[in-house]
């Protein structure tokens, strides 16, 4: 059984003084701060998921997190650590970081491996999810699958078939030349930041030109959008923005030469979006916010992305098929 769990839920684990047998972090960014008031707190919730390990469990911990790094001598547990930049994990000096200290999967040379004894998995290309993040995600599981000693024809067969999940860099349509991706889960600004790079490198513009429209903007969590904003700015050519308290921080923090656009529903926001969008580009909704006040939650939001793409579709089928009537 592999669960995910939020800092709320491992919040719970204080009160029954139990941590997983295998437990897995992916990082540590800033979220929820209007819950937990300063990220530290947020910190300590997220620390529980190993805090009550005994010394026969194990940890799986992202190299490329240096928070994960910092914070790795307070395990007592069996440490794995896993990297998309496999140079840097093969010279570390783990046992500097923590005596228990072990390397997971990582990536060299555009292919895949576990371990000190470079044991080959897979090649990065088998991995169809497209994203930096997601290779580092690939590379937890890949570590875990190694404990539970999964054969490396399984974990390529899986890799090769694995498709992203709903609300989540997802492709909706392509219309006009424009492509409408779907990245609603991006809740907070980090993630945000990793859906425009992952476009930006994935999908890049014509002649180097800046091609994203970005839908974003929501409630705030008492986040900080500074770094936000200056990855739009260096990659988006147009924001359209929900009504909201986070979206009045984020606007101050995009530059003066980023078309700013701002929308009541999602429905107006696609059509905007659709009016700044030009062929070659790529619209997409990573919103970098919480959805409450104008969604019931994100996957609403997500849900009401889709049908104004496929509204908007519809539209121009009826305009092709006119301009063919004689």
């Amino acid at each position: 059984m592999v669960i995910e769990l939020s800092s709320w839920q491992l919040a719970d684990a204080q009160n029954h003084k139990k941590s997983p047998y295998v437990a897995v972090i992916t990082n540590i960014k800033q979220d929820h701060l209007n819950h937990y008031g300063n990220f530290q707190n947020y910190i300590k919730d997220k620390k529980l998921i190993f805090k009550f390990q005994s010394e026969k469990d194990y940890v799986f911990l992202n190299y490329d997190d240096h928070l994960l790094k910092n914070v790795s001598h307070e395990i007592t547990s069996r440490i794995y650590f896993y990297s998309t930049n496999g140079d840097a994990l093969i010279h570390a000096e783990l046992p500097a970081i923590n005596q228990k200290a072990r390397m997971g999967a990582y990536i060299k040379n555009k292919k895949i491996y576990y371990g000190a004894a470079q044991e080959l998995i897979a090649d990065v290309k088998d991995v169809k999810l497209i994203g930096r993040h997601n290779l580092s995600n690939v590379l937890a599981a890949i570590s875990v699958a190694d404990l539970y000693n999964v054969p490396p024809e399984i974990i390529k067969t899986a890799l090769r078939n694995f498709k992203s999940l709903p609300g989540r860099l997802q492709f909706i349509d392509k219309i006009n030349d424009v492509k409408y991706i779907n990245d609603t889960t991006g809740t907070a600004p980090d993630a945000a930041i990793a859906a425009i790079e992952t476009i930006n490198e994935e999908f890049p513009g014509k002649d180097k030109k800046k091609h994203i429209i970005l839908i974003a903007g929501g409630a705030d969590k008492n986040l900080d959008f500074a770094e936000l904003g200056k990855t739009i700015s260096d990659h988006a050519k147009a924001v359209v923005l929900f009504e909201g308290t986070a979206s009045l921080k984020l606007a101050k923090e995009i530059d003066s030469e980023t078309e700013l656009k701002q929308a009541k529903n999602m429905q107006k926001a696609v059509e905007l979006a659709k009016g700044l969008a030009e062929p070659g580009d790529v619209v997409l909704l990573s919103p970098g916010c919480a959805s409450f006040g104008l969604f019931q939650h994100e996957f609403d939001r997500g849900r009401q992305f889709n049908e104004a793409v496929m509204k908007l579709k519809k539209q121009e089928e009826v305009k092709i098929n006119a301009r063919k009537v004689p």
